[in-house]
């Protein structure tokens, strides 16, 4: 007998992630429990209805530790789910009404912010040079059509912003967490 599958297209940003937890924990009280996921797509295997409680890690070094960082949590009753870009998927059931999480307290949840800060600052510095390259560096042969190059301008610029929002609400996640230390 195979196994039933469900493939679900859905967008959470990376400062979503306590909502993408909650969809996730939904998803499993309906019987469908997550086994994959790439860019916004979401691979669920149909099962018994479960109080699964997700979390969400980011992981910036390499995997050459990824075992003995999986064990870490395993021995605090997390199952490793699956990975994706350095966000680790962990699930555990849930314990009545007590919501288990993998952070003990705020300065580890503050590191892990800052680390994926890190990596938004690189993306973004290097999506700078790439819009100056475009408009800057390149001479239009047309320079009032629109063509695909100007549809690449926009996505480029549309990337900035996202990037630039990324940073302000993670920036503001970290602050809030500062101010509950």
């Amino acid at each position: 007998m195979t196994k039933e599958l469900k493939r679900v297209f859905n967008i959470f940003l990376i400062w979503q992630e306590d909502k993408e937890e909650r969809w996730l924990r939904e998803m499993a009280l309906k019987g469908w429990h997550l086994i994959d996921f790439t860019v916004f797509m979401y691979i669920f295997i149909k099962g018994d209805p479960e109080d699964y409680v997700y979390k969400l890690d980011y992981k910036v070094s390499c995997n050459s530790d990824l075992p003995e960082y999986i064990n870490i949590f395993q021995e605090a009753g997390w199952e490793h789910v699956t990975q994706f870009l350095g966000w680790h998927y962990f699930r555990t059931k849930a314990e009545g009404s007590r919501t288990p999480d993998i952070y003990s307290d705020n300065e580890s949840r503050i590191q892990k912010y800052q680390s994926l800060l890190y990596v938004i600052y690189v993306v973004t510095f290097a999506n700078v040079f790439n819009i100056i390259n475009m408009f800057f560096g390149t001479i239009d042969i047309f320079p009032y059509a629109f063509n695909a190059y100007t549809i690449i301008r926009i996505i480029s610029l549309g990337l900035f912003g996202l990037l630039g929002y990324s940073i302000y609400r993670i920036k503001r996640k970290i602050n809030d967490l500062k101010d509950k230390l």
